[in-house]
């Protein structure tokens, strides 16, 4: 029987840019990808990715078998997204906060961050002005 995670060890896995695109490419993969393929699309170290991957199956993301071995030697250890990961009770008063987060962690590595961050806030901004809100207090 596996443990739940913590809400914050997920907070914790999700709150991090370089994890966010890990978890993007592994679902872009469905039959998973390995350390060294991460490493290269993503443009960092392996031993960068080595790190993030645990987080991320420490907290129940991602999961990992061992690969197809085409050379002697040991087989590549094949990264995947967990088809149902047990997120626990992630719905809680720090949704929002995870969220923004989230947000700010991929935005903050783009060149336009600002602009992005701007508009992206413009359409709640709209919706508190017009009153839609008070209709839902």
């Amino acid at each position: 029987m596996s443990k739940q995670p913590q809400p914050e060890t997920i907070h914790h896995a999700l709150a991090a840019a370089h994890r966010a695109r890990i978890i993007e490419e592994l679902d872009r993969h469905s039959a998973g990808l390995d350390v060294a393929n991460l490493a290269r699309t993503l443009g960092v170290h392996p031993n960068t990715v080595r790190w993030h991957l645990g987080v991320l199956v420490d907290s129940g993301f991602v999961t990992s078998h061992p690969g197809e071995r085409t050379t002697p030697g040991r087989p590549p250890i094949v990264y995947t997204l967990r088809d149902n990961p047990d997120l626990g009770d992630i719905a809680g008063p720090d949704a929002f906060r995870l969220l923004a987060t989230i947000a700010v962690g991929i935005l903050a590595d783009l060149p336009d961050a600002p602009e992005r961050a701007f508009a992206a806030g413009r359409p709640g901004a709209a919706t508190s002005c017009t009153g839609h809100n008070r209709d839902h207090a």
